[in-house]
């Protein structure tokens, strides 16, 4: 279960580092493979997409897949799948993975965190945090400390915190997201 939940991590951390300084040579392969361009039954033209939405729809796939797995995990199969089912037919989430926006690199990290949280990855749940903010800034810590915070307070598991390993979660966070 870890190895699944690792590759994507790096293969995701290394595409997101990538997309800020393309070469337009990169932009060009891209736009050759992912393009998907339309005819209507005379040969002519209907539509073209630039595939510039496939980093967006490869993370919303991956979060939906995160979310099967560790749903299943933590309570059932069904429950896993209905979940699933749930996140990868609601509308607003199937058009953010259509759109050329870095909102479902964001959810995906989110997710991640929190359910890494519930697991007690707390070393994964700090990268997490700290590719959700390089993707769109402070809300990638904010949101999800914000809910563990609730959460402990809740639930009162104080002696939680003190295995999350704070201080030496926040210089991973930092040292990840500074840059």
């Amino acid at each position: 279960m870890k190895k699944i939940l690792i590759l994507p991590l790096v293969l995701l951390f290394m595409i997101q580092g990538s997309m800020a300084q393309t070469p337009k040579w990169v932009e060009k392969a891209k736009r050759a493979v992912f393009s998907v361009i339309t005819y209507d039954k005379n040969d002519k033209m209907l539509n073209s997409g630039n595939g510039l939405c496939f980093p967006a729809a490869l993370m919303a796939f991956l979060t939906v897949i995160m979310l099967y797995c560790y749903i299943t995990r933590l309570f059932n199969e069904r429950a896993g799948f209905w979940s699933a089912l749930v996140l990868a037919t609601s509308v607003q989430f199937f058009y953010l993975g259509k759109a050329a926006v870095t909102d479902t690199t964001l959810l995906f990290f989110l997710t991640g965190s929190l359910l890494c949280h519930l697991h007690k990855q707390y070393w994964l749940m700090y990268v997490c945090m700290a590719l959700a903010t390089v993707t769109k800034g402070p809300i990638g810590i904010v949101f999800p400390g914000a809910i563990i915070f609730l959460h402990i307070l809740c639930t009162g598991q104080w002696q939680r915190l003190f295995k999350m390993h704070c201080l030496r979660g926040l210089l991973l966070y930092f040292f990840i997201a500074a840059p």
